[in-house]
């Protein structure tokens, strides 16, 4: 009696398992896009005890999987090459790291010879100072002349730099004036006449100024060179 059971049990096993998996290839069918017939879907329901909502609840959750499983396999290269990334930025980065090294070691003897550098030419300022300042008196003498003369070049440039500015700009003003007509027309064009005439002059004068600063910042720098001779 027990062989006969275990027999029957294996058959129905079977028949069940062959129900499921017909279903599952009819879920499949419809998801990848065929159209079964459809006495077929109604033999498969009855079988499975399934019905229409069912079939398409299963259609659907299996075409949800699928999509599921590509996004899975998709990120399988992104994954791949995210470790890829992450290697070199760690590489890049170990490297940036003993660049960093290196310069700061290459840094150090130069920043110190900066330093000695510059000490050496405060050491040198100091010295032309004291050297100037224990000049012979004739030299300094000269030298403050020279100086006062300079302040004085440099108020007379400033003063005909503005008198230079004021009559180019009567000299503009006086043009677009006759240019507008009427009877003050040949007024105007005689007063932007002397106007550019005076700029010419003054424009001369600057030129003159300018030839006596240079010749005096040469006497500057000569004397200077005497005072710092020991």
């Amino acid at each position: 009696m027990s062989g006969i059971l275990q027999n029957l049990f294996a058959k129905v096993m079977r028949r069940r398992v062959e129900r499921a998996q017909s279903y599952a290839e009819l879920v499949a069918q419809i998801a990848d896009g065929f159209e079964p017939e459809a006495d077929d879907v109604e033999q498969s329901l009855a079988a499975n005890d399934k019905q229409l909502a069912d079939l398409e609840k299963d259609v659907a959750r299996l075409v949800r999987r699928r999509e599921l499983a590509a996004e899975i396999e998709a990120s399988g290269p992104a994954a791949k090459e995210r470790a890829e990334i992450l290697d070199r930025t760690r590489r890049l980065g170990a490297a940036l790291e003993l660049a960093k090294q290196e310069f700061a070691r290459g840094m150090r003897p130069l920043e110190a010879r900066v330093n000695e550098l510059d000490q050496l030419e405060r050491q040198a300022r100091l010295a032309r100072a004291g050297l100037c300042q224990t000049a012979d008196a004739e030299l300094l003498r000269r030298q403050k002349e020279l100086g006062a003369r300079l302040d004085v070049l440099a108020g007379k440039k400033s003063g005909v730099k503005e008198q230079l500015e004021r009559n180019r700009h009567i000299a503009e003003e006086r043009r677009l004036l006759a240019k507008k007509g009427g009877n003050n027309e040949k007024a105007y064009e005689e007063e932007a006449a002397r106007a550019d005439l005076r700029a010419t002059e003054q424009l001369a004068g600057l030129k003159v100024l300018d030839a006596e600063v240079e010749a005096i910042e040469a006497e500057q720098r000569a004397v200077k060179d005497l005072m710092l001779i020991p």
